[in-house]
This record gives structure tokens, sequence and C-alpha cells, in this order.
């Protein structure tokens, strides 16, 4: 199972047609897209169920974000995306905790990735102070050989300045300064829509378990504060 090469070259034509009159005449080519992502995405999650528990019973249709942007706020008023996603966590899309996720956007702009995403205050505040307390296992993550052969190491956003509460002499400074933790192995089109796909996408997800196990601790505990 893959990505059809089909799904890409409606992103494709999409982006250069982003209207409502264009996207109705393309309904179908639509669907199919979205069809195409949700097979994908099951099979996913059979696979990430072997080894993430968590995950056992979450349907895709509760993973794949809408295609509709929101653009009541922003001066882009495009009424499409011109990617598809699905974020696979406890909870489904709009769930707070870590997990996996598939971005597809053709030109060589997919990727797969993982971890927290701007976690609230609370919840950032509860993941800094189990990587300051739990600072060998958080190590022992994320400078494991594998673990950086595959994501290159821990990426997202970090302060300019010392966080609230720590020394700047910190031995886990860098790693405190993060305002997101996570992870993202990019995807060319040839990877996408391979055969072998499938298994490429489960090696890196199996790859950011760990991550994600230490993080949902966390955040769990920052959610129950």
């Amino acid at each position: 199972m893959h990505i059809q090469a089909s799904t890409l070259s409606f992103l494709s034509v999409l982006k250069a047609n982003n209207n409502r009159e264009w996207f109705s005449t393309h309904k179908a080519e639509y669907d199919a897209a979205q069809s195409n992502l949700k097979s994908t995405v099951g099979l996913l999650l059979k696979g990430i169920c072997e080894f993430d528990q968590e995950l056992v019973g979450l349907e895709p249709k509760s993973c794949v974000f809408r295609i509709f942007r929101d653009v009541r706020f922003g001066h882009d008023k495009s009424p499409y995306k011109t990617h598809l996603g699905a974020w696979m966590a406890k909870g489904g899309r709009k769930s707070p905790f870590a997990g996996y996720y598939i971005h597809l956007q053709p030109g060589n702009g997919s990727f797969l990735a993982g971890g927290c995403y701007q976690p609230e205050p609370k919840v950032l505040h509860s993941i800094r102070e189990a990587v300051d307390v739990e600072d060998e296992e958080f190590l022992a993550l994320v400078q494991e050989t594998e673990f950086r052969e595959l994501f290159g190491g821990l990426g997202g956003e970090r302060l300019q300045k010392i966080p609230k509460g720590y020394a700047k002499n910190h031995p886990m400074i860098e790693y405190l300064k993060h305002k997101s933790f996570v992870v993202t192995r990019p995807l060319g089109d040839d990877v996408l829509t391979a055969e072998g796909f499938l298994e490429e996408a489960l090696r890196a997800y199996r790859g950011m378990h760990g991550l994600n196990q230490f993080l949902n601790r966390a955040i769990e505990h920052g959610l129950s504060d």
C-alpha cells in the first residue's frame, strides 16, 4: 500500500486552482485522494498498534484533517489547503498527546513527524520538568544512533532566552529551550508512491515511539494538574 500518484497530482493542480468553482467540478478527484489517505492511515494505525497500544481502536476518520481552511482571520483567503495530513494520537487529530503525523505535499514536500507540537503552557512546563528530572532517560532516547539517523535529532521551535526557572548553565538547557518537541523525516514523492512506503513509514514511527512515551507521561501529568 502506498500513496497514489493521482493524489499528489490532485494537490498540485489544486494549488494552481484554489477556488470553490474548480474544486466543485473536481470533487470526485478530491474524494479519491481522501480515500487513498484514509486507507493508508488505516494500515499505518494497524502497524503502529503493534508497538503502541494507546492507539488501539482509533479510526482513520478521527485522524485525517479537513482540507478546508479557516480564512476568517488571515490575509490569505484561499479556501483550501494544498496538502493533506493526519494526526494519529490517542484521541485523534485534536488530541494534545504526542503521536504520529503524515503530511502529503507534492514537489517533495511530504514528511513524517511525531512528538508534541506547541503544547499549552502547563503541559510545556510539565515536559520541561520531565526533561530536567529524567535527563538520563531523555538523552538516551534523543541521542540514540538510529533515532539520529532517522530524524537528525530532536527538532522544534526553541526560545532564544533561558526559560524561567532554569539557570543558563543548566546541563540540559538547550533541550529545555524547546517550545515544541518534535521529530521529522522528509519524504520524496518517489518514496511516498513506492510499494515499500508502508514499511518505511512504520520504521520511522517505531523510531519515535520511545520519545512519544516519554512525552505522554509528562503530558498526562500536565493535563491532570
